[in-house]
């Protein structure tokens, strides 16, 4: 779907003239715009399969039944593509320059979010442990492709992944956010903390969702802890590898859908992240 037909899909659900409109995502399969009316500004997302945005309507629910400040839908639907309409959530999104006590209720949002047992396992109902081994695989072989790639890092992450086997045996049981990028985590009023993008809820390991602010905004890694707790050493040393894991994922991620201009840096994040 084009942008324009979209943008005028936004304005027959919300039974309004647009005031306008500006494109946030645009994709082969996925599209989101804001539109902005008299009543104000929404969010519509639309996909040409619709998957991503039954995950997202399912994850709202979930979590707005149990407390968590995330928006309801306004309306949803299918003409061609699958379409969700959303309220806009005015706010920053969280970084280092945040102030402290935003980043410590992004903590304990986190932590009360964990506190919760998961719901949606991995993919082909593995367990956490499997998971993460094909994807440290996966990760590794793309790894070693782009000629990036440490010459000793097969060994290097081998030896580490001995050690961190057996601490992943027992994780993987709380929900998560997954992506819970900062950008995903919206600094409103009164120095508190929305939830937007949260299609990929599932089950998992809390200490990935700290792994995915601390490689996209580090600085706000102790703040985020002060309000969430403090990490024994077996948990930063998983919070490392899942730092590394995440790392290489966005590169690739980068590199095939987003043109690459990040990847490199991503990759030198990865170097940093593996151990001696």
């Amino acid at each position: 779907m084009n942008v324009h037909t979209a943008a005028r899909l936004a304005g027959v659900v919300l039974a309004a003239p647009l005031h306008g409109y500006r494109v946030l995502v645009a994709r082969p399969e996925r599209l989101v715009i804001q539109v902005t009316t008299a009543e104000g500004r929404f969010v519509l997302k639309l996909e040409e399969a619709g998957e991503g945005l039954t995950r997202e309507v399912a994850a709202r629910t979930f979590l707005r039944a149990r407390g968590f400040p995330v928006a309801a839908p306004v309306a949803r639907g299918a003409d061609g593509w699958t379409w969700l309409l959303l309220p806009w959530v005015d706010g920053l999104p969280l970084t280092g320059e945040s102030p402290l006590a935003a980043q410590r209720a992004a903590g304990a949002l986190l932590a009360r979010l964990h506190a919760m047992p998961g719901e949606r396992p991995p993919p082909q109902q593995q367990t956490w442990d499997a998971w993460m081994l094909g994807w440290l695989r996966h990760a590794l072989t793309y790894w070693l492709v782009t000629g990036l790639a440490p010459q000793d890092a097969a060994g290097r992450l081998s030896r580490w992944w001995r050690t961190v086997e057996p601490l992943l045996a027992s994780r993987g049981r709380q929900t998560i956010l997954f992506d819970g990028k900062p950008a995903h985590l919206l600094v409103t009023g009164n120095h508190q903390v929305a939830l937007i993008d949260v299609e990929d809820l599932r089950s998992g390991d809390g200490l990935m969702d700290l792994a995915v602010i601390a490689l996209h905004e580090p600085a706000t890694l102790p703040g985020v802890l002060a309000g969430y707790a403090t990490l024994n050493a077996q948990e930063n040393t998983l919070m490392a590898f899942y730092i590394l894991l995440r790392a290489l994922a966005a590169a690739e991620w980068d590199e095939t859908r987003l043109g690459g201009q990040q990847r490199d840096r991503l990759l030198q994040l990865a170097v940093r992240s593996l151990p001696a």
